[in-house]
């Protein structure tokens, strides 16, 4: 008798295959999807912080000799690349109306399900001594 000599491959040879390139290529496809998901939620973090930022700049540049137009809380609302952000702040006199200031400010903003927030506290003093 004569062997044959195998050329190729077998069927369950090549199940077997596109089997395992199947499952390496779900993989992949995961790893981009969360990948995609970090980026934008680092964005929207981004956003929120330079929102944040910007609103206790101008808190810190109200009024300090005049207590009343600095202490208080404010709301306020920014929409950016689609996303609605929601900014609260709270100045409050750790003292006289001339006394440095407790800031807490927050920014808040959803993402499908999930609520996120980021929450900046500070202490504003006078940023004018010796300037008359």
């Amino acid at each position: 008798m004569r062997m044959r000599s195998s050329k190729g491959f077998t069927l369950i040879e090549l199940v077997v295959a596109l089997l395992i390139f199947s499952i390496g290529v779900l993989g992949f496809m995961k790893m981009q999807g969360e990948s995609i998901r970090g980026n934008a939620f680092s964005q929207q973090m981004s956003t929120a912080l330079s929102l944040a930022q910007d609103k206790a700049e101008e808190l810190v540049q109200l009024d300090y000799k005049n207590g009343s137009t600095r202490i208080g809380s404010g709301s306020a609302s920014a929409s950016r690349n689609g996303v609605a952000y929601d900014l609260a702040w709270t100045v409050s006199s750790m003292g006289s109306a001339t006394a440095p200031s407790a800031v807490d400010l927050t920014v808040i903003w959803h993402e499908k399900l999930f609520e996120h927030r980021i929450s900046l506290n500070f202490v504003s003093a006078d940023n004018q001594v010796g300037r008359h």
